[in-house]
């Protein structure tokens, strides 16, 4: 009982953030609505977790043509995220493409959809990307300076470009907290053991500092991007942990990864494996005042999801500021200001 009494109340935090909209702006209302699921889809990724324990290290199957492994934890986290949208594409009768890490691509269609004679509208069609352990290596290893989590975020329409993504959000598994983007209202974290809610404030101008860039060298196409700067500035080993360290920094500390705390400023990083994690940053750092641009220096906001950097690894900033952007790209020698 006091399991499920704890689980009504932080699930109850959520709504707490539909009185931040006025119920006279129905697109925002709507966004809400989103912003609820994304929520408890999050939180069920976070409990199933937590039941694995280090049972979530076993190996489901590994492949040997990538140097990839599936354990059960991203698996579990997947199916517990969509066990939520199952329940709300039904109660809505609306159709949910999904494009995720572990589970492909697929759809879930509302009940009105079933017998194939239901057209499903551009305001009843929404596209899910989920990552369900953003940082798998980092899960299987200890003592480690960044974590891991669940990310995933929404948008309307079949085809929507970056900036069309309405809600976002990570669920840190050691941490024990989720970060919610809502578009329109604000980026918040949600502690989950503590049953705390926190605004994150926008993003603060600060002077460009190249020992606070993240970057993800992990790719040969990245290290060419990075140039001497591949060995220099840190890999998270997470894209939801860098994004986190990012967007979070010193507002809330965070006691098992201090390191994250060290306010960083930036990633650097290139498009790969379906961009499951890109649209989640873009939110974040979009809403908190920041810019996710191109090597050319220009917001990639414009760009079609589906289409951009899903075949070709493009180099991908994901910055504070300007500022930021600027001085990653002078280190970089991409000498087209932006």
């Amino acid at each position: 009982m006091k399991v499920r009494n704890k689980m009504e109340r932080t699930r109850g935090l959520v709504l707490l953030l539909k009185d931040l909209v006025s119920p006279e702006d129905k697109e925002l209302v709507e966004r809400m609505d989103l912003a609820e699921v994304a929520f408890n889809s999050l939180y069920g990724a976070y409990q199933r977790h937590k039941e694995l324990g280090e049972g979530g290290k076993e190996i489901v199957r590994q492949e040997e043509d990538v140097v990839q492994t599936h354990i059960k934890a991203d698996i579990e986290a997947e199916e517990a995220v969509f066990q939520e949208f199952e329940r709300w594409v039904e109660k809505n009768d609306c159709l949910l493409e999904y494009w995720a890490e572990e589970l492909g691509r697929g759809e879930i269609i509302g009940p009105g959809g079933h017998s194939g004679d239901r057209y499903y509208g551009e305001d009843e069609t929404f596209f899910v990307t989920l990552d369900g352990l953003d940082g798998t290596a980092n899960f299987l290893e200890s003592n480690l300076d960044f974590s891991y989590g669940t990310m995933l975020a929404i948008a309307r329409g079949e085809n929507p470009t970056y900036g069309d993504f309405e809600v976002a959000g990570v669920a840190m598994h050691e941490e024990g907290l989720i970060i919610l983007g809502i578009k329109g209202v604000g980026v918040f974290v949600i502690d989950v053991e503590n049953e705390k809610l926190i605004k994150l404030p926008n993003f603060e101008e600060e002077d460009y500092d190249s020992s606070k860039i993240l970057a993800d060298n992990y790719y040969l196409e990245a290290r060419e991007l990075l140039g001497d700067k591949s060995e220099i500035w840190p890999r998270a080993g997470s894209t939801a942990a860098a994004i986190v360290a990012i967007t979070v920094g010193n507002v809330v500390k965070n006691p098992k990864f201090p390191k994250m705390n060290e306010g960083w400023q930036g990633l650097v990083e290139v498009t790969r494996k379906r961009n499951l994690e890109q649209p989640v940053l873009f939110l974040f750092s979009k809403i908190l005042g920041g810019i996710m641009a191109d090597e050319s220096g220009e917001s990639i906001k414009d760009e079609k999801f589906k289409d951009w950097g899903q075949k070709e690894k493009l180099g991908v900033f994901t910055v504070k500021s300007k500022t930021v952007l600027d001085g990653t790209r002078t280190d970089l020698s991409l000498t087209r200001v932006s």
